[in-house]
């Protein structure tokens, strides 16, 4: 069969399409092209452009919303504010990005 562009596929009234392998696939690849860079530089720095930030995966996942949403749900002293939330994700990232310098 014909690989369909999704203009191809819209004109053709399809109204939702999934794609539940693209992802999978393209994880995949990321994987194998990182492991392959650590091998041949020896170096974790060498995969760093091929990785998130930490700030990036926690944006991805949504981590800072859910912990906002677990410290008005509970009231959580020992964390603070969702103020000190975001300082701690940011300072976090920070150290992430001078190890990689």
């Amino acid at each position: 069969p014909k690989a369909r562009s999704l203009e191809e596929l819209e004109a053709a009234g399809v109204v939702a399409a999934t794609f539940p392998s693209l992802p999978l696939f393209a994880a995949a690849k990321g994987v194998r092209d990182a492991l392959r860079t650590l091998k041949a530089k020896n170096s974790l720095m060498a995969c760093s452009d091929q990785v998130l930030t930490l700030e990036e995966y926690y944006d991805l996942i949504g981590l800072k919303p859910l912990l906002a949403r677990v410290y008005r749900a509970t009231s959580l002293t020992c964390c603070g504010s969702p103020q000190s939330i975001d300082r701690i994700v940011r300072g976090a990232s920070q150290e992430w990005k001078k190890k990689k310098q």
